[in-house]
């Protein structure tokens, strides 16, 4: 027997065999598709998500920044003011020294005042 160059033409039961894969591969084709536009919708959410995220954190630290400074400014004011209390305090801490030296007095249980040592 001589083979032609064509080759053989399928019968009826290969060919409702290729016809079944074909199907088959259409099928796989078709669910892979879906499954990848699941996951590329299912990515764009969680990357929203995500710069949703980093923004609100960017805004908060932001947000901390501005009042740390604000604190610093305070913190300054509250410094220099401790420092003019620290001031005033050492006239009154000459005052208490004289009133020290002083006899204090004090009330008696009948009100009347008595000198204390």
């Amino acid at each position: 027997m001589v083979k032609r160059e064509g080759g053989v033409q399928p019968t009826g039961e290969c060919l409702t065999v290729l016809e079944s894969q074909m199907a088959q591969l259409l099928a796989d084709n078709r669910q892979f598709r879906e499954g990848q536009v699941k996951a590329n919708t299912y990515h764009r959410h969680i990357n929203q998500k995500l710069d949703w995220l980093m923004m609100d954190t960017a805004r908060v630290v932001d947000s901390d920044e501005e009042e740390e400074g604000i604190e610093r400014e305070e913190t300054k004011d509250g410094e220099e003011e401790e420092q003019e209390q620290e001031k005033d305090q050492g006239g009154e801490e000459e005052e208490e020294e004289e009133e020290e030296l002083a006899p204090k007095k004090a009330r008696s249980v009948k009100g009347k005042e008595r000198a204390v040592e």
